[in-house]
C-alpha cells in the first residue's frame, strides 16, 4: 500500500474579527434612541425595523459610553411616554374601535395600564415606583430604641431595673 504525500499550502495570516461587523453610526444610534424615547416599542421591535440585531446594540452599550448615556436617557423618557399612554388608555371612550367589546375592553385596558405601570416603575423608579412611607401620622420617625441585653447583670441589678420599670 502506497502512502500518498499531500502538500500543505500556507495561507496569508489575516486576523479576522469574529462575528458580524458593527455598523454603528451616529444616525442609527439617534434613530434607535429617538424611537425608544417616543414609543412603547421594545428594543427587539426597534432593531427589527432598523435591520439591526439586539445583540449588536447591547455590544454598543458596553463599548460606546456616549451611546450608553444617550440610550439611558431615552429609556427614562420612555417611562414618561408610557405614563402619558396610561392616561390615554384610562380615558378611552366607546369611539375606540377595537375587536374588544364590553367587559373585555375594561380587562384589556387594565392589562395595558398595569403593564405600562410596571415598565415605567423599572425604567424610572424614583418617579414611578411604589414608595414605602415610613411616617407616623404624617411625622417622620426619628426616635430609635436601644435594646440592652440583661446577660451579665446580677440578679439584684435585674430586680432594681424591674422596680424602675414599675414592676414588683
Amino acid at each position: 500500500m502506497a502512502v500518498k504525500k499531500t502538500k500543505t499550502v500556507k495561507r496569508a495570516s489575516k486576523k479576522a474579527t469574529p462575528g458580524r461587523p458593527t455598523k454603528y453610526t451616529d444616525e442609527l444610534a439617534l434613530k434607535i434612541c429617538s424611537e425608544t424615547a417616543s414609543s412603547s416599542k421594545s428594543l427587539k421591535t426597534i432593531c427589527e425595523e432598523s435591520g439591526t440585531f439586539v445583540s449588536t446594540v447591547f455590544d454598543w452599550l458596553t463599548k460606546n459610553a456616549t451611546f450608553s448615556e444617550m440610550y439611558a436617557r431615552a429609556k427614562e423618557l420612555q417611562a414618561d411616554y408610557l405614563a402619558e399612554e396610561m392616561l390615554e388608555i384610562a380615558e378611552h371612550t366607546e369611539e375606540d374601535h377595537t375587536a374588544f367589546t364590553g367587559g373585555n375592553v375594561v380587562q384589556r385596558d387594565k392589562l395595558r395600564i398595569e403593564t405600562r405601570k410596571w415598565i415605567a416603575s423599572k425604567l424610572k423608579p424614583r418617579k414611578y415606583s411604589d414608595k414605602i412611607d415610613l411616617t407616623t401620622g404624617g411625622e417622620k420617625i426619628n426616635e430609635t430604641k436601644t435594646v440592652v441585653g440583661l446577660d451579665g447583670l446580677s440578679s439584684s441589678a435585674i430586680k432594681e431595673l424591674i422596680k424602675l420599670k414599675g414592676g414588683k
